[in-house]
């Protein structure tokens, strides 16, 4: 190892503090080649290596810390610029070190540092083996999700999808920073491994995962396998976009509306929409919906006919409150996203229980089951190499009804995953901050089965956010580990501090100017925390672009002729 890597000093202490060491730089070394972050390796008798990670680097002269010359020379300095030159002959450089790793001989074994290093021991710079090992670990994967930002070299980082998807993640950066586009990037590459996958899409980003770069005809690529669902009445906003494509061109994209179960809501999603109910119908709803659990079981599927006549001929709907609640509910029929199952309660498993005509009146029919596989199991929406985008973007559909018709899919895709219709996936919700807020949300229960149980039934969970200050802090303590790319609010910086510990605290000051594709991986992923630059990725259009403005920035007459154009 030794006579490849460079020799850049030699051990001269503990610090003050005792948490790092004093490195003095050999005379040889330019100081601007070692630079804040980089790694440095310290070999040791016993054949171990220490790694270091450096803090920081200052210039030290004697002559100048020295009460005795210090005045002789700050006066030589006031009178002549040429006293500087004489200085630069007894300066030096001191570097500040962390240790991070401790690599054995046979490099099969990582620990925490904690041997003796003895002042005199000789510091090289860290080679890309020992650098790998340190940072990534021996469980290191092929994930391939970019570079090493603070390395000269191209070390691409790859990472354990196992890791990255089932510990959880977080991603976090403002308008622009690159977020979106590394989660796509995270998409891809899970869609390479073969795990389906379920995008929860309120922009109608991410669609373009579908088409892949590269000539046509290019076998190296990719095809990416991408299923639109979305609420029936409510298009995703790029429909036609997406019809287009799929028709012009080869790509393996569907699209398809779906409905949910009524019974899937909750009184408390109810509630939500009915603002100006009364606490006695507040009351007679909770009754029916409990009491139809309470004697059917919680395996049972009904439609808004069901739920009246059921609440009406048990006498708990009844009296002044009858009206206003019929009424009201009418607000569940007019969203268009709610399966009609003409007033039957059925099992899960399609068998009528009982059934109401449009009157709220039981009546018998021939009928015995109606078909709800494709209603209580979401298996035929997951294929091995599939993206499934759940698409919420379509500027109609109320925010309201966007959480629910959310939260009824996943509650939906957990029981799918309770019974083993489906055993691995990895959800994404983007804008988290929209589904799972501080406070009361639809959303946020669903969510909360992903990332505190989900792990155990083959679930991974990664969430996407420009607002970190705005997330629930319980779900965001479920993402064991965090991705954050440029942040300027203050609110979410102080989230970043806390998020942070460590050596990782050096990047808080870079995370306002963080370029764009750049970010502080942190967490389980790795064993040390490191700056990223996104590899590109392999599909196009949409998911996670910026449109610009003005099409030529450096050419007024350009841009307005070409803005006529579009107009």
């Amino acid at each position: 190892m030794n006579s490849r890597a460079k020799k850049i000093g030699f051990v001269l202490g503990a610090s003050t503090e005792q948490d790092t060491l004093l490195v003095r730089l050999d005379e040889n070394v330019e100081h601007e080649d070692i630079v804040e972050g980089n790694f440095v390796s310290i070999p040791l008798a016993t054949g171990q290596t220490i790694i270091g990670r450096v803090m920081n680097i200052r210039a030290v002269n004697p002559q100048l810390s020295d009460e005795r010359y210090a005045k002789f020379w700050m006066d030589r300095l006031r009178r002549s610029l040429e006293s500087r030159a004489m200085l630069e002959f007894t300066e030096f450089h001191i570097i500040d070190i962390v240790l991070v790793s401790s690599i054995a001989p046979d490099k099969m074994n990582i620990t925490t540092p904690n041997a003796w290093i003895s002042p005199g021991s000789m510091v090289f710079e860290c080679n890309d083996e020992l650098l790998e090992l340190a940072v990534f670990g021996k469980e290191r994967g092929e994930m391939f999700i970019g570079y090493f930002a603070e390395h000269s070299g191209e070390i691409p980082v790859k990472l354990n999808p196992n890791v990255l998807g089932s510990d959880g993640l977080a991603i976090f950066g403002s308008r622009g920073s690159g977020k979106s586009y590394a989660a796509g990037v995270i998409i891809e590459e899970f869609a390479e491994f073969g795990l389906p996958s379920l995008i929860v899409d309120p922009h109608g980003e991410y669609w373009g995962l579908s088409q892949t770069v590269g000539p046509k005809g290019d076998n190296s690529l990719p095809k990416y396998f991408v299923k639109v669902l979305y609420p029936n009445k409510y298009p995703p906003r790029y429909f036609q976009d997406m019809q287009k494509m799929a028709k012009k061109l080869d790509v393996n994209l569907s699209i398809e509306p779906i409905t949910m179960l009524f019974s899937e809501i909750s009184t408390s999603e109810m509630f939500s929409f009915m603002y100006d109910l009364t606490h006695t119908q507040k009351e007679k709803i909770e009754n029916t919906w409990y009491d139809i659990r309470d004697s059917l079981g919680n395996a049972i599927c009904y439609d808004i006919d069901g739920f009246l006549g059921f609440g009406i001929e048990n006498g708990i709907i009844d009296g002044a409150s009858r009206k206003p609640i019929v009424r009201k509910l009418e607000v569940f029929r007019k969203m268009g996203f709610f399966t009609e199952l003409n007033g039957a309660i059925c099992h899960y498993s399609g068998q009528i229980i009982q059934e109401f005509d449009e009157k709220y009146r039981r009546r018998e029919t021939s009928d015995k089951t109606k078909e709800l596989a494709s209603l209580t199991s979401v298996k035929s929406h997951f294929s091995p190499e599939q993206a499934t985008i759940l698409d919420v973007s379509q500027p109609m559909l109320d925010e309201r009804a966007r959480r629910i018709f959310v939260s009824s899919y996943l509650n939906r895709l957990r029981r799918s995953m309770e019974i083993k219709d489906i055993q691995r996936v990895f959800l994404l919700i983007e804008e988290a901050h929209r589904f799972i807020p501080i406070g009361e949300s639809p959303t946020k229960k669903a969510i909360e089965w992903f990332a505190r149980e989900g792990r155990k039934m083959g679930a991974g969970l990664g969430i996407v956010s420009q607002r970190p200050s705005g997330l629930d802090r319980d779900i965001l303590s479920q993402c064991n580990s965090k991705l954050i790319f440029r942040i300027t609010e203050q609110s979410d910086l102080l989230v970043a501090k806390d998020i942070l510990a460590g050596f990782a605290t050096r990047y808080l000051g870079l995370l306002p100017y963080l370029e764009r594709g750049t970010g502080v991986l942190t967490g389980a992923a790795l064993r040390i925390p490191i700056l990223v630059k996104f590899r590109e990725r392999k599909s196009i259009t949409k998911y996670g672009e910026t449109v610009a403005l003005v099409d030529f920035p450096q050419d007024k007459r350009k841009s307005r002729e070409a803005e006529k154009k579009r107009w």
